[in-house]
């Protein structure tokens, strides 16, 4: 069957395919990746966002194994973060051990958000890295004063409260959405319900370009085979390079810096005979740690093909699959932390990303919106279309005076 690239972004590292071989450019030796400013807490921070970025990544392309995929963990990881705070009982401790947060207190978690954001950020001046978190809640909403200041402050959140019944609403959160996104995503909404209150969203965009680009003058188009015996055209880049790979019986692996070498992007090639969703169904961290840890540096003739796409995903039934399903349930989920006048669950993690890699570099964007809808109570309602019991009752001392049911109400 059809097999096309699957991706993943993990806190400054991409995994991918890639395919070839054959000559080029000199060689030139890469920087090494030091992670150098954060606590053990915020290592542990990362290290379980990747945990949480691989259990969805597997969900997500089992939902769609033979087409491109692009999820941020760091993105629906932060968004959900920030909906962490207003979490309470079951919903909470779900939400946690989804995340892969079950090591770490709640005061530990925000405050490694708060350095992570505050690292990454400053971290390479060559890669540009913008992290963005807002909540928009609408007009009248009775939000806790504690999750405001909460979010604020260890996710920088911008807070704004809006008229939701106000088309002009829509447009302003997409403008925040296309101006943190560099214009690479322009919308995360189409409209909004009426029974929504408030949405979560973090905005995360990342723009570097390679410590040793390709050169355009040597891109050909070639074939990129999808299968053994399907193949389609594609601009082939080539680059020879000193750099980190590993090579093992299931896969080649390679990883490419960019800037001064902070981060880089890893490309994971199957061999042949080897099926890529074999190797995606193995990635967890002790993996993904196992095959940084063995790669060493030589000379290496690299060819990657030039790509683009977008992706699209509601991820509510790949994160209710994962363990934190009660925050969609209407009845169960308990966000006391957010409002105590309202009983709200979460309607829709909504997640889009965007990624373009070409000679000079990588451009990659994404956003995460979580929706929280307010529980609509039916009205209570009575209505006695099937065969009932009946009875008539003196009040005081209970005592019943007549009892019978009705079958078929049809007058004689």
């Amino acid at each position: 069957m059809k097999k096309t690239i699957s991706i993943v972004i993990a806190i400054g590292m991409v995994l991918l395919a890639l395919s070839c071989s054959e000559k080029l450019t000199p060689p030139n030796d890469s920087p090494s990746l030091p992670l150098r400013g954060l606590s053990l807490g915020d290592k542990h921070l990362a290290q379980s966002s990747n945990g949480f970025g691989f259990k969805l990544f597997k969900s997500v392309t089992s939902d769609a194994p033979d087409s491109n995929i692009l999820i941020s963990p760091l993105s629906v990881s932060m968004a959900l973060g920030m909906a962490l705070n207003g979490a309470v009982g079951k919903t909470f401790q779900d939400m946690r051990e989804t995340l892969e947060f079950s090591g770490l207190t709640e005061d530990e978690i925000n405050k490694s958000y708060r350095n992570l954001i505050d690292f990454l950020g400053s971290l390479d001046p060559k890669v540009k890295l913008g992290i963005a978190n807002s909540i928009w809640a609408k007009s009248g909403f009775d939000i806790e004063q504690e999750f405001l200041d909460i979010n604020r402050s260890f996710f920088d959140a911008t807070v704004r409260q809006l008229d939701f019944a106000d088309p002009s609403t829509v447009d302003t959160i997409n403008a925040w959405v296309n101006e943190k996104t560099n214009g690479k995503i322009e919308e995360i909404l189409d409209d909004i319900s009426e029974d929504v209150v408030m949405y979560l969203i973090n905005a995360v965009y990342f723009n570097a370009e390679w410590t040793t680009p390709f050169d355009s003058s040597h891109t050909e188009i070639t074939n990129f085979f999808i299968t053994d015996s399907f193949h389609v055209p594609c601009a082939m880049m080539k680059n020879r390079i000193v750099v980190p790979h590993v090579f093992t019986d299931e896969f080649k692996a390679v990883e490419l810096p960019y800037g001064d070498g902070d981060f880089s992007m890893v490309f994971v090639l199957p061999n042949n005979g080897v099926e890529l969703a074999d190797v995606v169904s193995r990635l967890d961290n002790e993996e993904w740690n196992s095959i940084i840890s063995s790669m060493s540096k030589s000379s290496l003739l690299v060819q990657i093909p030039r790509f683009s796409f977008e992706l699209d995903k509601t991820l509510n039934d790949n994160l209710s699959a994962l363990g934190m399903n009660i925050a969609f349930d209407r009845y169960r989920a308990d966000f006391r932390r957010i409002t105590r006048t309202t009983q709200i669950f979460v309607s829709e993690v909504k997640h889009k990303t965007f990624i373009r890699v070409g000679e000079f570099g990588t451009e990659a964007a994404a956003v995460t919106s979580v929706e929280f809808t307010e529980t609509s109570v039916p009205p209570i309602e009575f209505c006695a279309n099937r065969p009932f019991l009946f009875a008539i009752c003196e009040r005081q001392s209970g005592s019943i005076l007549f009892i019978g049911q009705l079958t078929n109400p049809y007058i004689q």
